[in-house]
């Protein structure tokens, strides 16, 4: 191997007088408690965190860009079918405004919450005729 050759005899023994346990103390504590402390924040802050995310995700997919959002409705109207007739007798009749209205501008075959969410988003403002039969559905 070339050099000179070290043997056993002439190890250096101050290696084996190192506390180690100090070292793997500092280093594998803070792991440990992030471990354990992680999960259990995860699990009381779940929608505030799922909150956070979704507002740290809004400015890539667009959703806050209001100056130049164009509103295909002025109102989404949000109300149970049994109130049905008080809603058309009431509010489509007031011609000034675009409501949108889910028997009518709702696409067949969508998810309900897809729908909805799309309602909203593409609405001004949303009006929920909050009644016993809405509240029960």
């Amino acid at each position: 191997m070339g050099g000179a050759s070290v043997y056993l005899h002439c190890f250096d023994t101050h290696v084996c007088y190192l506390d180690m346990g100090r070292y793997l103390f500092a280093g594998m504590a803070p792991a440990v408690l992030l471990l354990l402390v992680l999960p259990l924040l995860c699990h009381h802050r779940y929608w505030r965190l799922r909150y956070q995310l979704f507002l740290l995700r809004a400015p890539v997919h667009g959703r806050w860009r209001w100056e130049h959002w164009h509103y295909t409705y002025d109102t989404f109207v949000s109300y149970n079918s049994g109130d049905e007739r008080w809603v058309l007798e009431e509010l489509v009749e007031c011609r000034a405004l675009r409501l949108c209205l889910h028997h009518r501008d709702f696409c067949p075959g969508r998810a309900i919450v897809d729908n909805i969410v799309d309602a909203v988003y593409n609405s001004r403002h949303t009006v929920c005729v909050v009644s016993r039969g809405y509240l029960r559905s």
